[in-house]
């Protein structure tokens, strides 16, 4: 199971500063360039990013009690973004990421379109490595005070030079899952409920648990909000509660979660696709903070971050499928 805490993972960017892997932001680079007529172009960016997150942390894991955050190259984030529209066809949407990239760290951008013209057209087989090739030669170009116009020579021999090392070059291996072309890839929130008892779906109807849209092609994840106030809501508990108090409320939250897992497995089997079964469990968190203050009466900051944690185990600890995400706001 992986836990994603706040600053984990920083991004070494092409001047040498480092700053958190930042989720929010990188949903918003990406929901830029995707076309107003995509069906649901917010979740198909959340889905994205959640891809390159994983991929992160299964390639970067960090040891247990080693609280040291983990440093990776900015680039090979936005080549797994890249990677992830590619295989969707939205070609148009990974060619505008990487032209809208991080402009304040990148050369001038008709620089860098000029230095990955030049390259791709002078040296075969750099296909593969051309985004992180066009940011090392521009870097290197910046560090000596030269500018990519009036430099054909020095760029084609630098990215000659990157090229022939390129096996030295660290990208993060994004395996993204192979579906059925006869298939559907996205499974509605409503073709996994129905399959539920009635008494199951209470969760659902009080708005305990939330569950989101799901595309196979991008994040084979099933993913649920899950909210604490609507359970209290219900118990008719008096405040301050503690997780004990609660338990007998998170008992049905947990089964119908569980049966959701399987109801989502039993879809993605329906339509042919068995090899992204049994899909993952991202479990989000948007009031936590607030019932922990609130409901459950912390006060310090520690406080609330151990409450938080006992609150989201004593619940996990019902489930039948260990969540592979937790996020809490």
């Amino acid at each position: 199971m992986i836990r994603i805490s706040e600053h984990t993972i920083f991004l070494r960017r092409p001047d040498g500063t480092a700053v958190p892997f930042d989720q929010d932001s990188l949903i918003q680079r990406i929901r830029a360039t995707l076309p107003e007529t995509r069906d649901d172009p917010d979740s198909l960016a959340h889905s994205a990013v959640n891809a390159v997150e994983f991929a992160l942390l299964h390639n970067h894991p960090q040891k247990t009690n080693d609280e040291s955050p983990v440093y990776v190259e900015s680039w090979s984030v936005d080549e797994m973004v890249v990677k992830v529209l590619q295989s969707v066809g939205l070609h148009d949407s990974a060619a505008a990421y990487l032209r809208n990239g991080e402009k304040d760290f990148s050369a001038e951008l008709s620089g860098e379109e000029y230095i990955s013209s030049l390259l791709a057209s002078g040296l075969p087989g750099i296909e593969p490595f051309l985004s992180q090739i066009t940011c090392k030669v521009a870097n290197t170009l910046r560090s000596i005070g030269a500018t990519p116009h009036g430099q054909e020579i020095l760029i084609t021999e630098l990215g000659r030079h990157f090229l022939n090392i390129s096996g030295t070059l660290n990208s993060i291996p994004i395996e993204l899952p192979e579906i059925s072309e006869e298939s559907s890839c996205r499974i509605q929130p409503e073709d996994i409920v129905r399959s539920l008892p009635d008494e199951l779906k209470k969760s659902l109807d009080n708005h305990s648990l939330a569950l989101k849209k799901i595309d196979l092609r991008i994040f084979p994840a099933i993913q649920i909000e899950v909210r604490f106030f609507p359970v209290l809501e219900q118990s008719n508990l008096d405040t301050p509660v503690t997780e004990l108090s609660l338990a007998s409320g998170l008992r049905p939250m947990a089964m119908c979660m569980n049966e959701l897992c399987l109801a989502a497995d039993a879809v993605c089997r329906a339509q042919g696709n068995d090899a992204v079964t049994p899909l993952k469990l991202v479990l989000e968190f948007p009031d936590v903070s607030e019932f922990a203050a609130n409901a459950m009466k912390c006060s310090g900051k520690k406080e609330t971050i151990r409450t938080i944690e006992s609150l989201i185990t004593t619940l996990t600890d019902m489930l039948s499928r260990l969540p592979e995400k937790i996020t809490c706001s």
